[in-house]
C-alpha cells in the first residue's frame, strides 16, 4: 500500500495507486495487491484504489464499458475478503474525483502550486532565499558572529520549534515539585517530627488552592509536553494571579497559627528553624515552608504567563520594537539561518523595498519573484502549504517597517494584511520596527504581542568575549560602564 491509517477504534484505511493505463493490466497488478493487503492487514476496513485515467460509463453497445467491468472486479475483491473474515469496501479514486476532493480543501490552488510547481518554494528557494537576504542585511548581519539574545527565544516561541517546549520543562518540574509538596503538608495530620500537622481550620483553603495549582499545572503541562497552543494565556495569568492571592492568605493564616503556638516571629525566623532541626530533628515550619515555595513559583510563573514570549505559541504573529542598532535585523536572520538547518521555512523582506500605494501582498509577490498568476490567497495558500509540508509554521518576517515609504504605508494596510495572514494556521507573521517609529507607523486600533529587543543588555560580558575574540583582539579586563553599550553594536561591522 502506498499509505496506511490507523483508526482510533483499530480500523485501518488503505491507500493503492497504480500507473496503469489500461484496465486489464492494472486489473491483473491490484489481484496481488489486494490479496497482499487482506494477509498483512486484517483489521482493513476500507481499501482505495487509484487509477490515472477516468473510466468510461455504460454505451449503448451490448460490451460492458470500463466502470461495469471495474464494478465485477470490485465485487470480486469483496468477496475475497470476505472469506478471509474481513468487511472491507474498496472505493475507486480516478484524476477527476482526486481534483475534486484537492480543491474542495485547496480552492486557490496553494497546496496543487506548492507540490507540483518545483519552481515555488522548494528546499533550495529558502536556500537562495537567505543567501539574497544576508548580502541585503550586510553590514547589520554577520553570521560569523552569533550571541544568543532573548530575541532568539521569542521567535523560536513564535515558530514552535521544539527546542522551545523543551525550555518549558524546568518551570514543569517545578509546578510537579511544589505540587506534591503541598499535598503532603495537606496530608500531614500526625506530629511524626518531620512534619508539621496542617491546621484543619484552613484545610478546606489549603485543599482548594491545592485543587486551583493542580489545574495550573494541568494547563501548563498541556502547552508544554501536549504543544496545545489552543491554551488561553490571558485566562491562566488570571488564574495564576487568583492563587498567587489564595496562597499569601493561606500563608499569612499558617503563621499566624504557628506563632501562638511557638512565639512571635518564630514563623520568619531562620534561627529557631535551625535550632529546631539541629537540636529537636524537628521541622515545626514545613507547612510555612511549602507555602512560601508555592509562592515562590506563581511568582516567578505570573512575571512569564503575562510576558509576550509566553502569547507568542498561541498566536498569530508578533511586533518586535528596539532603538536603532540594537540589532533587530541580526536576530531575526540568525533565527532564519538556524531554522534553514533544520528545514523549516522562513522568509525575510525589508521595509525599504517597500513603497507607494501597491498593497502588500502584490509587492511581496513580486520581491520574491513569483508570476503575476499568483493571487493574493493563492500565494498565502503556497505559503501555508509550504509550512505544513515542514512541520513548523512558516515564519515570514518583515523588518524594518518604519523605512518604508510613506511612513503611513503600513498604518494603512496593517490591520488587513495581518488579518488576512491570520486565516492561514501554518503562517506566522513577524513584523519590526524602531521603538521612536511606533505611533507613526503601528496603527493603534492594532494590539499585536510585543517583543522589545534591548540589545546586549543583561548579556554585555559575553557579548565582548564573543565580540574581541571573533578579531582577535585582547578582551577589556575592566566592567563594561558604558550605559549606550547595546547600541555599540552599530558602529561595527556586526
Amino acid at each position: 500500500m502506498e499509505c496506511l491509517w490507523r483508526l482510533p477504534n483499530g480500523d485501518e484505511w488503505g491507500w493503492q495507486a497504480k500507473y496503469i493505463f489500461d484496465l486489464q493490466r492494472a486489473k491483473s497488478a491490484l489481484d496481488e495487491s489486494v490479496a497482499t493487503a487482506i494477509k498483512l492487514h486484517p483489521k482493513l476496513t476500507q481499501y482505495v484504489i487509484c487509477l490515472p485515467f477516468d473510466l468510461t460509463g455504460p454505451t449503448a453497445r451490448h460490451r460492458k464499458s470500463q466502470r461495469e467491468r471495474f464494478d465485477d472486479y470490485r465485487a470480486e475483491w469483496e468477496a475475497h475478503a470476505r472469506a478471509e473474515g474481513l468487511s472491507m469496501s474498496i472505493p475507486l479514486l480516478t484524476p477527476s474525483t482526486l481534483l475534486d476532493n484537492l480543491l474542495s480543501f485547496d480552492p486557490e490552488g496553494g497546496r496543487l502550486r506548492y507540490w507540483f510547481d518545483a519552481t515555488i518554494l522548494g528546499d533550495v528557494w529558502f536556500k537562495l532565499h537567505l543567501e539574497d537576504v544576508k548580502a541585503s542585511a550586510y553590514p547589520r548581519y554577520t553570521p560569523e558572529l552569533r550571541i544568543e539574545t532573548p530575541l532568539a527565544e521569542a521567535l523560536e516561541a513564535l515558530g514552535l520549534t521544539d527546542e522551545w517546549f523543551g525550555s518549558l520543562t524546568g518551570r514543569l518540574k517545578g509546578f510537579r515539585d511544589v505540587l506534591q509538596g503541598w499535598e503532603r503538608s495537606l496530608a500531614t495530620k500526625s506530629d511524626t517530627g518531620w512534619g508539621a500537622i496542617f491546621p484543619d481550620a484552613i484545610r478546606p483553603q489549603g485543599e482548594a488552592a491545592g485543587g486551583i495549582l493542580s489545574e495550573i499545572a494541568d494547563k501548563f503541562r498541556r502547552l508544554a509536553e501536549a504543544r496545545e497552543t489552543s491554551i488561553d494565556i490571558p485566562a491562566l495569568a488570571a488564574r495564576t494571579g487568583e492563587a498567587l492571592q489564595l496562597f499569601r492568605s493561606i500563608r499569612s493564616e499558617v503563621a499566624t497559627a504557628f506563632e501562638a503556638e511557638h512565639g512571635e516571629g518564630t514563623a520568619d525566623s531562620k534561627q529557631y528553624r535551625q535550632f529546631q532541626a539541629e537540636w529537636q530533628a524537628s521541622f515545626p515550619a514545613s507547612n510555612i515552608d511549602s507555602a512560601d515555595e508555592v509562592i515562590k513559583l506563581l511568582q516567578a510563573f505570573t512575571t512569564w504567563v503575562n510576558s509576550p514570549v509566553a502569547l507568542l505559541p498561541t498566536g498569530s504573529e508578533a511586533l518586535i520594537l528596539g532603538q536603532a542598532g540594537v540589532g533587530k535585523t541580526h536576530g531575526i536572520c540568525d533565527v532564519a539561518e538556524r531554522r534553514l538547518a533544520q528545514k523549516f521555512r522562513t522568509i525575510i523582506l525589508f521595509g525599504e523595498r517597500f513603497a507607494g500605494t501597491v498593497e502588500p501582498w502584490e509587492q511581496i509577490r513580486q520581491q520574491l519573484g513569483f508570476d503575476a498568476t499568483l493571487s493574493r490567497n493563492a500565494l498565502l495558500a503556497v505559503l501555508d502549504a509550504a509550512g505544513e509540508a515542514s512541520g513548523k509554521p512558516l515564519l515570514l518576517c518583515v523588518d524594518g517597517l518604519n523605512e518604508t515609504r510613506p511612513r503611513a504605508y503600513w498604518r494603512n494596510y496593517l490591520p488587513a494584511f495581518v488579518a488576512q495572514a491570520r486565516r492561514y494556521s501554518w503562517i506566522r507573521l513577524c513584523v519590526s520596527c524602531r521603538t521612536t517609529y511606533e505611533l507613526q507607523v503601528i496603527p493603534k486600533t492594532l494590539h499585536l504581542p510585543t517583543v522589545t529587543h534591548e540589545g546586549f543588555e543583561g548579556i554585555e560580558f559575553d557579548a565582548c568575549q564573543e565580540f574581541f575574540s571573533h578579531y582577535g583582539l585582547e578582551p577589556p579586563v575592566t566592567p563594561v560602564l558604558q550605559p549606550e553599550f547595546p547600541l555599540w553594536p552599530a558602529a561595527r561591522p556586526w
